[in-house]
C-alpha cells in the first residue's frame, strides 16, 4: 500500500504492531506514513519507539492526533508544538487533529499526505539548489560555529530520492557540528519546499582543499 496508518496502542488498533520486525518491514513498504497518536492520551512510550524506527526506515510522515473533539483544555498550536518536540526523531512531520469518530480533519490529512506523496517525487534541480544553498550561506540568523575559517558552500546538488539526498561540496565537510547541520537541513526543507521529508546532506571536500 502506497499509505499505511500505523498505531502501537491496542490489539483494536486497524494496524497493529505485533513486534520490532514487523513494524520495520511495514516501514520499508510504505511510501507514506500516518501515525495515529490519542490526542486524550497523548504520547506515550510505544509511539517514541515506533517514531525510532520511521526515523530509520527514512519515511515521511504525518502526526495525525485523533479523538482531539474530547481536548478541551489546552490549544492545537500549543499541543501540536509540544508533541513534535518530544516526537523529535520525525520533527519534520506535520501534526494534524482529527476525528475518526465524526469525520473530523480527514479530508485535510488526505490532501496534506497527497502533498507530501507530490513532494517525495520531485528531483530538486541543480541551479535551484545552488541558488538556495547561497542563500542559506548568508543567513544572519545562522548558528555561530568555530572554524578555522569562514565556512564556506561551494556547490551541490541531489543524488538520491526516497529519501531525498543531496551532496555539498565545502571547505570544512568533517568539521561541520551537528547543531548546524540540523539547522541547515531546516533552511533546505523551507527554500526547496520539502517541509515534510526526511533530508540527508552528504558534505564533501574540494580535492585541492584535501
Amino acid at each position: 500500500l502506497p499509505v499505511v496508518r500505523i498505531g502501537a496502542r491496542s490489539p483494536k488498533e486497524v494496524v497493529e504492531i505485533f513486534s520490532i520486525a514487523r513494524t520495520k518491514k511495514t516501514l520499508l513498504q510504505s511510501d507514506l506514513l500516518i501515525f495515529l497518536i490519542d490526542g486524550s492520551e497523548g504520547v506515550v512510550r510505544e509511539d517514541l519507539r515506533v517514531a525510532r524506527l520511521i526515523k530509520e526506515a527514512d519515511k515521511p510522515c504525518v502526526i495525525a492526533l485523533n479523538k482531539w473533539d474530547k481536548v478541551s483544555d489546552v490549544s492545537f498550536a500549543q499541543y501540536a508544538e509540544k508533541i513534535s518536540i518530544r516526537m523529535s526523531d520525525i520533527s519534520y512531520a506535520p501534526v494534524l487533529k482529527i476525528s475518526a469518530l465524526n469525520g473530523m480533519g480527514i479530508s485535510t490529512l488526505f490532501a496534506v499526505a497527497k502533498e507530501i506523496l507530490r513532494m517525495k517525487k520531485e528531483t530538486v534541480a541543480t541551479p535551484k539548489f545552488n541558488k538556495a544553498l547561497q542563500e542559506i550561506q548568508k543567513d544572519p540568523s545562522a548558528p555561530r560555529i568555530s572554524l578555522p575559517k569562514q565556512l564556506k558552500f561551494y556547490y551541490g546538488c541531489q543524488i538520491k530520492n526516497d529519501p531525498h539526498t543531496f551532496r555539498i561540496v565545502a571547505n570544512f565537510p568533517q568539521k561541520i557540528p551537528k547543531h548546524y547541520q540540523q539547522w541547515f537541513i531546516k533552511q533546505m526543507r523551507r527554500k526547496l519546499n520539502l517541509s515534510y521529508l526526511p533530508i540527508h546532506v552528504k558534505w564533501a571536500g574540494r580535492e585541492r582543499d584535501e
